[in-house]
């Protein structure tokens, strides 16, 4: 048996009424400023347009889909421009009011227009490259033409934020920390790059080093190092070409 009786756990439970909660002990201020309810009559009208602008928004759109003044127009037959005889005005700023018609000119696609170049490129504070491949494309490694060619730039990382075996294998082409390398993709390895990342079938979800990717992302990856590899052994070769003219000194155009 218990040795509490019934009045003694309504006498706790009292007292226990009394008690503060934790959280009502912080020093916490309240805010005192009462303000409008989010559905005050007063406040939700502020918010709203003025019956002056419902009646002129009214007018305007009366307009323009007035069927009696436009009843004249006729049918749209081809070759025959369509005669609007209220409506066209109120029609196009319509359109331009709540489409953006004319205001907003559509970016051109990825690699189908040459953009034009405003800055100056013989700026004394401008890094110059220490080397430019422009012979073959890094990625399928096949001469690439004048007028399908996508130039790319890679910088070696400093020092400090550069791994020891990976600055000895740059060291070994004579590619310091901090240079500038210049190099060209053919149109087509980059198109397809392209439509690799954005191909449904390759946006499975796979684990790979550990951490979670697609496989479109993946893919890309491996290409990258690809590339990667790629541009070094050309540098390679270039230096062993007494002739070749794809190195400058010290990052500094001769």
């Amino acid at each position: 048996m218990s040795k509490y009786t019934v009045s003694d756990i309504l006498e706790a439970r009292e007292a226990q009424k009394k008690t503060k909660h934790f959280l009502d002990k912080l020093p916490t201020k309240k805010n005192k400023t009462r303000g409008l309810a989010a559905d005050d009559k007063a406040k939700i009208a502020r918010l709203l347009p003025s019956k002056k602008e419902e009646f002129k928004k009214a007018e305007k759109l009366s307009r323009l889909f007035d069927t009696t003044a436009r009843a004249g127009a006729g049918g749209t037959r081809t070759g025959v421009p369509g005669i609007r005889p209220s409506g066209g005005k109120e029609a196009s700023g319509f359109l331009e009011t709540y489409t953006g018609v004319g205001r907003y000119k559509a970016p051109p696609a990825a690699f189908t227009q040459n953009q034009s170049f405003t800055g100056s490129a013989t700026s004394s504070e401008t890094k110059r490259p220490s080397v430019v491949l422009y012979k073959k494309c890094m990625d399928c490694m096949q001469p690439v033409r004048r007028d399908d060619a996508i130039p790319n730039m890679t910088i070696i990382p400093a020092s400090e934020h550069l791994h020891p075996i990976a600055r000895e294998k740059w060291e070994t082409v004579k590619i310091r920390p901090g240079s500038i390398i210049c190099y060209l993709f053919c149109g087509d390895c980059v198109r397809a790059a392209v439509a690799v990342s954005k191909d449904p079938s390759k946006q499975i979800r796979l684990i790979s080093g550990g951490q979670e990717t697609t496989l479109a992302r993946y893919e890309l990856q491996q290409r990258s190092q690809k590339i990667s590899d790629q541009v070094f052994e050309a540098i390679k070769r270039e230096r062993d070409n007494p002739e070749s003219d794809v190195f400058y000194s010290d990052g500094v155009l001769d």
